[in-house]
């Protein structure tokens, strides 16, 4: 297990730098397109496409180094008042196959959709057609990693000796 959380933590920070990229691109392309906008009265043709092409990037590059940190937002209003340890490794253990299957839910129906989407490179519809399928396929890529961590994550919850 120790081997594929080590793959996980190296392809967690190569997602990262790609996301991080991705949001420098959109601020960028962002800046410019309001600049010449209110000075010259021409945006860039085709940015707003481009944001949308880039957004399952920002948005899903992250994810699994937050899957892995478990840095997810958490309202623990009930649990932060549960004095068993017992009944709080239980309440854990459950969070965490909750959490297991929404994640595998979400990649059951993302990849395909993204195979289908390369199989016919799919374009964005707009002034400049960008590809669409990287971001999907990255997005499906995203999932099934976050659902190997979350298999991870629950594997410990439940031999954890708390």
């Amino acid at each position: 297990m120790q081997s594929v959380d080590n793959v996980l933590g190296v392809l967690s920070k190569i997602m990262g730098v790609v996301a991080s990229l991705a949001v420098l691109i959109l601020l960028i392309v962002t800046t410019l397109d309001v600049l010449l906008l209110k000075i010259f009265t021409k945006p860039i043709p085709g940015a707003s496409e481009l944001i949308a092409v880039f957004m399952p990037f920002i948005v899903f590059g992250f994810l699994l180094e937050t899957q892995r940190g478990n840095q997810h937002i958490v309202v623990d209003i009930i649990t932060s008042k549960i004095r068993n340890p017992k009944i709080k490794k239980s309440v854990d253990i459950f969070t965490n196959i909750v959490c297991l299957l929404l994640i595998i839910t979400i990649a059951w129906n993302i990849v395909p959709q993204a195979f289908r989407s390369t199989s016919m490179r799919e374009h964005v519809s707009g002034l400049i057609p960008y590809p669409v399928f990287y971001g999907k396929l990255f997005t499906a890529f995203a999932f099934c990693l976050v659902s190997i961590q979350s298999v991870i994550v629950l594997i410990r919850s439940m031999i954890d000796k708390r």
